[in-house]
This record gives structure tokens, C-alpha cells and sequence, in this order.
């Protein structure tokens, strides 16, 4: 059975996803932002292998996070490693200003960009097999503006960094991932999505699964389908804004610098030096 952890998964596509891999009998950490949502995400999933608690908006929550994701490995037992884990927490507009509790960052920046790269980067003994990011539709319309970033980065922006960082990931961790890709997941009827959103949840649920599980058109070896965007469970063309390499390790760059958590190179133990 797979260890899948899924972040925000305390609703909407993450919670229906846990819920469904739980029944088929994975074993699935869930995580919540506060203790009282944690009940809740207990209540809803009474399988889950652990709920973890951490407030994406604030940065040494976000850090602790990743502590707690990987001790639990630990408890696990020696060689014990996370088939997947899903970026799948987001805000959208409306949050764009509001700020985090720790930094003046723009909360929506820093859930959406800024707690992936955390995360990621902290949980790399071992590496995860498979890094899926969930990104939108709308990053096609983002901009690359680095250098007002974190102050102004919009939710197509924001998009755009993230299937940025899984193709800079799928390319600088390479030898140590099966894959690293991103995913849109359709404009859904949940909380996000509002009720009126016209896509059907189920397609996103069965793309969610089609890359943890790695069937389909995520089938293959890591050249095959790492750093790939996929739609519907299906590969398709992200912004090529986002294969400019010299563009991924620039984001690489800006997002270390602004949390202070340098991305390793896990296989020498040692500081990615990006500019290289």
C-alpha cells in the first residue's frame, strides 16, 4: 500500500481524494491548519494514518510542518518513504493582501508559492517518489516578476511559480525522484471553486491518483513524465515560460533567499548553487 501526504486536504479535492485512498486501504497523512480543523479532518477521515497540524501562512508553522512530515517517517520504521506527496493547498483572490502572521508577506504568495518550496526543499531524507503540484489554468496568464516579489504577486502568478518549481525540481532532483510534475485540476465545485464551477470533481480526484499511482499517460521512467503538466489525467502544454531553465533556478533562487531554506543537492548533502 502507498504513503501519500496531501497538504489542505482537510476539504474540497484533498479531502475526497484521502478519503477514497483510505477506503482503498493507502496510507494516507492528512493536514490541517489549526487543531480545531484537525477534529474535523479526523471526523471525516477516522482512517487516516496521521493528521499533521500547520498553518501554511505562517512561515515557522510551514517549517514545523515539514518536521512533522518527516518524523513521522521516522516512526514508520527504517526505509520507510512518502510514494507521493501533494501540494495541494492554495488560496485564491480576495487574500491577495492580506498579510502572514510571521512575515509581511502576502498570504496568498506564501501558501500558494512559498510553503511548497518549504516543504519540499525540508523533506528530502528521503525524497519523496513522486512531488505532484497543483497549479491552474490561469497560470498561463502570470508573469514572471521576480523582482517585486513577494509584495506583488497576483494568483495567476502564483501558479505560474508552481509549475516553475516542478519542472525545476523533476530537473535538479532527477536522480532522485521517479517524478515531479504539476496539475490543473479544473475549476471544481468546492469551496475555492465556488458551487457554480462547472468542472466535475471526479476528474480531479482520478488525475490525483493517475500521478500518485503513475498509470496512464504518467506511466514511465522519471525522463519520461517528470516535469510534465497535466490536465484531466492527461499530459498537456504548460506555459513555455516554464521549461526556461535559467528562469527555474532564478525562482530557486528568490524563494531560498526569502525563507532562508536553501534547496540540497541531495545526492552530495550539500547547497544547490543555482547560478551553475
Amino acid at each position: 500500500m502507498a504513503r501519500i501526504f496531501i497538504t489542505g486536504s482537510g476539504d474540497g479535492i484533498g479531502l475526497l481524494t484521502a478519503q477514497r485512498l483510505i477506503a482503498e486501504g493507502h496510507h494516507v497523512v492528512m493536514h490541517a491548519r489549526n487543531d480545531q480543523r484537525a477534529r474535523e479532518t479526523e471526523a471525516a477521515c477516522p482512517g487516516a494514518a496521521a493528521i499533521l497540524v500547520g498553518d501554511l501562512t505562517s512561515f515557522n508553522e510551514t517549517v514545523a510542518l515539514a518536521e512533522q512530515a518527516q518524523a513521522f517517517l521516522k516512526k514508520e520504521g527504517a526505509g520507510a518513504r512518502y510514494d507521493a506527496v501533494i501540494h495541494n493547498a492554495g488560496v485564491y483572490r480576495g487574500q491577495d493582501n492580506a498579510v502572514c502572521k510571521d512575515t509581511k508577506y502576502p498570504r496568498l504568495f506564501v501558501v500558494n508559492t512559498l510553503a511548497p518550496y518549504i516543504l519540499s526543499v525540508s523533506m528530502t531524507d528521503p525524497l519523496p517518489r513522486r512531488l505532484i503540484y497543483i497549479s491552474s489554468s490561469v497560470h498561463n496568464s502570470g508573469q514572471r516578476n521576480f523582482a517585486e516579489m513577494p509584495l506583488k504577486v497576483t494568483y495567476p502568478d502564483s501558479k505560474l511559480y508552481v509549475v516553475t518549481l516542478a519542472k525545476a525540481f523533476a530537473r535538479r532532483w532527477a536522480k532522485g525522484l521517479n517524478i515531479s510534475v504539476s496539475a490543473d485540476p479544473g475549476w471544481v465545485p468546492t469551496k475555492l471553486g465556488g458551487k457554480s464551477a462547472p468542472d466535475s470533481i471526479e476528474d480531479s480526484v482520478a488525475t490525483y491518483k493517475t500521478l500518485i499511482f503513475g498509470t496512464g499517460e504518467a506511466a514511465g521512467q522519471n525522463e519520461d513524465v517528470s516535469g510534465k503538466y497535466f490536465l484531466k489525467s492527461q499530459v498537456t502544454q504548460a506555459h513555455a515560460m516554464t521549461d526556461d531553465k535559467a528562469l527555474q533556478d532564478e525562482l530557486i533562487a528568490k524563494l531560498a533567499e526569502l525563507s532562508g531554506v536553501p534547496m540540497v543537492d541531495v545526492e552530495r548533502g550539500r547547497e544547490i548553487n543555482v547560478s551553475t
